[in-house]
């Protein structure tokens, strides 16, 4: 039986310990959730049919690994369905859209000038997430973006503004925040049984599992290295159960990839303070 706190109690802090181990099956937790929080189950896929929705049509901009992910997540269901592949390397993504029934091109303008196209699904590196969703809001298009949003606040403010202007709606895909672990501990923060949070932790160390070329390993895409791909989970985490950050202080290590090793010490509005220990180096 899980022990209970008195009510005004306090707990000293929560600790999230994360292993490699536990994302090895990261392909298939993610299908579950890209399905359950991005697109809806396929019971309220029906639900939502029944209140004369549309079924929204969307291009997917990028088509490696995540975004056949992606692909493989709403097959079957009845409120989204891709229509169009855009990538940058059509011949090397032809058979896997092929096996989806899709047709690729390399034009994003063209699919952004499509108007059998309602939203485009963004699966690209990091550094193209402003410029597309721009793009896409000028061209009407609703846009759903990987994370992480943009590489600088400047840069997100921006495509913030642009949706606002354009009356479309920007979705960022933080699935990690919908796990059962992370609704769990929400729910016992919000009910109170936890008491008074006063600090909260989250050490993640992954093992060296990335390509050399991979976009991990690049300084332009990920200048904060593990904070970008697995990190900012635990950044997103912290924010959606303990509320806004306002102060943070951060350093970094180089072993083999640029800024593998980051750590970071946060202060939240509610007077709560965190720590982040993100490791991309361990051996596998």
């Amino acid at each position: 039986m899980r022990p209970r706190i008195p009510a005004g109690g306090t707990i000293r802090r929560i600790v999230v310990a994360v292993r490699s181990s536990a994302f090895r099956s990261a392909g298939t937790m993610a299908r579950a959730h890209i399905r359950h929080i991005r697109y809806g189950p396929t019971g309220a896929a029906r639900n939502n049919e029944s209140k004369g929705l549309d079924m929204i049509n969307a291009a997917i901009v990028g088509f490696g690994w995540w975004g056949q992910t992606h692909a493989r997540a709403i097959a079957g269901s009845s409120r989204i369905r891709f229509v169009k592949v855009v990538d940058a390397l059509p011949d090397k993504v032809r058979e896997a859209a092929k096996s989806f029934g899709l047709k690729v091109t390399d034009s994003y303008d063209e699919v952004l000038a499509d108007k059998a196209v309602d939203a485009v699904v963004l699966v690209t590196p990091h550094s193209q997430h402003t410029g597309q969703i721009i793009a896409a809001a000028k061209a009407g298009k609703h846009v759903l973006t990987e994370k992480p949003f943009a590489l600088s606040k400047a840069d997100a403010e921006k495509s913030v503004a642009a949706a606002g202007a354009a009356g479309i709606q920007l979705g960022l895909g933080h699935n990690s925040r919908h796990s059962s672990v992370i609704q769990a501990m929400k729910r016992l923060i919000d009910c109170g049984e936890l008491g008074h949070i006063v600090h909260a932790e989250f050490n993640l160390s992954h093992d060296v599992l990335v390509p050399v070329e991979g976009w991990r390993k690049a300084a332009e895409e990920a200048p904060a290295a593990g904070l970008y791909h697995m990190g900012i989970h635990a950044i997103d985490n912290f924010q959606y159960i303990l509320g806004r950050m306002t102060e943070a202080f951060g350093q970094t290590a180089t072993i083999g990839m640029t800024n593998d090793s980051a750590l970071a010490v946060l202060r939240f509005a509610n007077g709560a303070t965190g720590y982040i220990c993100n490791v991309t180096n361990t051996p596998p």
